[in-house]
């Protein structure tokens, strides 16, 4: 896995401001009173098209630490420097979604 399901990331997405920013509807089951039924609600439309770029971009400026773990690796960096680079990142190059 790479910077495509970053949960920082979406952090950094909230965050920032840029053209197009906007929500949209979702639905999800959710228990009520007991039951489960289907519900809607509004929330950050987040595609996460350029997180990719925007970690390869954070790699090329900061350090970043790779260690092997079974069949993958993991990447250790400070979260709050990745979300700052990434909010600023987006403001700057991201255009309408």
């Amino acid at each position: 896995m790479g910077y495509d399901k970053n949960t920082s990331l979406h952090l950094a997405d909230a965050r920032a401001e840029y053209p197009g920013k906007h929500t949209c509807v979702e639905h999800s089951a959710v228990l009520e009173n007991g039951r489960r039924v289907w519900k809607a609600y509004e929330t950050l439309f987040v595609d996460g098209e350029d997180f990719t770029a925007i970690g390869a971009a954070f790699e090329a400026a900061r350090p970043v630490k790779k260690a092997p773990v079974g069949q993958t690796e993991l990447s250790l960096m400070r979260q709050r420097e990745l979300v700052d680079f990434a909010v600023e990142w987006i403001e700057k190059n991201r255009t309408v979604v």
